[in-house]
């Protein structure tokens, strides 16, 4: 278990975070505590057996779940959409990305529940793959 503690100015506690791994050294579990000590939020992390995200659980400090994200990935391990549900398992949004032939992520697309794209990121990349360009509308 890792855990990171948050000070402000004046070496006060802001919030302190505790994470999980497995022996891939996936992260399987990130908690969230208050300067109180009293559990912010928690999140479950599920893979496939290639080590792939394919699923985030959020749980509120009552440990119920509030918000589910699901991955998909392409046959280049790329993580191409992620649907985020409520927790009655309505789709609130869809976060879409796109990649070019070598792996740079070149377009990152949010749309709603009902397919309305709501922000789109682009990114350019030059010949060694360094991001020379990126917009957001």
């Amino acid at each position: 278990m890792s855990k990171l503690v948050k000070l402000d100015l004046s070496d006060s506690v802001i919030k302190r975070e505790s994470y999980t791994y497995d022996i891939n050294n996936n992260k399987l579990e990130e908690i969230t505590y208050y300067s109180n000590n009293t559990v912010n939020y928690k999140r479950i992390f599920k893979y496939d057996s290639l080590n792939n995200l394919v699923e985030r659980d959020t749980y509120n400090s009552e440990d119920s779940l509030s918000y589910k994200s699901k991955y998909e990935i392409d046959e280049d391990n790329n993580n191409l959409l992620i649907s985020d549900y409520h927790s009655d398992g309505v789709l609130n949004r869809k976060r879409h990305k796109i990649y070019d032939s070598i792996g740079n992520m070149i377009a990152f697309n949010i749309f709603d529940a009902k397919g309305k794209l709501e922000h789109k990121y682009t990114s350019k990349f030059d010949s060694l793959s360094r991001k020379v360009h990126s917009t957001n509308s």
